[in-house]
């Protein structure tokens, strides 16, 4: 309890900065306007370090999984958010109809190279449990990334990927490879996201919403 409450006060300081959505860009993603001088202020701030590699952490992996909390209820790029939430619920929904209730166990047993990454999920998402209570996802598939979801969808395209996305799986790699990018946390991308880059991702997004769309006039949810 006590660190939670720590935290709150960290927040209620990057807040009044605005800070907070930059601190969210650097450490969870996606990276939507954070600069060098967001990154230096928040550095100032004790909020990020960098380490002897010039690479950027956290001053807590706790506050980290913190604010992969807050980044759920923080009001910034909407249609990233409207987008991960439309492939998270349609990649649900076809993993259980192709696996079961019990999807993730299914999946290990049928693809074992994944079992590595279901277990990283679901340690992630035991630990917001223990952590943060009722601030935890349930879907396991809320702790994913834009490449976890192609490479599940991957698994077999023509029941996991094809009903919302349509047959060219080759065509979506590439643009999975832009979301990848764009949603990386900056603390994880060796490279800088650019305007063009961001402007790529907001017509994907846009791409994928209106499949989504279709989709759910076609299919019950």
């Amino acid at each position: 309890m006590f660190l939670h409450d720590y935290f709150e006060q960290v927040r209620t300081v990057l807040d009044d900065g605005p800070l907070l959505s930059k601190a969210v860009q650097v450490f969870v993603g996606p990276q939507v306007d954070v600069t060098p001088a967001d990154v230096d202020a928040l550095c100032d701030l004790g909020i990020a370090l960098r380490n002897e590699n010039r690479q950027l952490q956290g001053f807590s992996t706790s506050f980290e999984e913190y604010l992969r909390v807050l980044q759920r209820g923080i009001k910034f790029w909407p249609v990233w958010r409207e987008t991960e939430r439309a492939l998270r619920t349609v990649l649900n929904r076809q993993l259980r109809l192709k696996f079961g209730e019990d999807w993730p166990s299914r999946l290990c047993k049928a693809r074992p190279k994944l079992k590595g990454r279901v277990e990283a999920w679901r340690r992630m998402q035991a630990n917001e449990q223990r952590r943060f209570g009722n601030g935890a996802e349930e879907s396991l598939l809320a702790y994913t990334y834009p490449q976890d979801l192609y490479d599940l969808m991957v698994v077999d395209w023509k029941e996991l990927g094809a009903p919302m996305l349509g047959n060219d799986r080759q065509q979506w790699a590439m643009k999975f490879m832009v979301l990848s990018k764009v949603r990386s946390p900056m603390a994880h991308n060796r490279e800088s996201v650019g305007a063009g880059e961001r402007g790529q991702a907001t017509g994907i997004c846009k791409e994928i919403l209106e499949l989504y769309r279709r989709f759910i006039d076609s299919a019950v949810i």
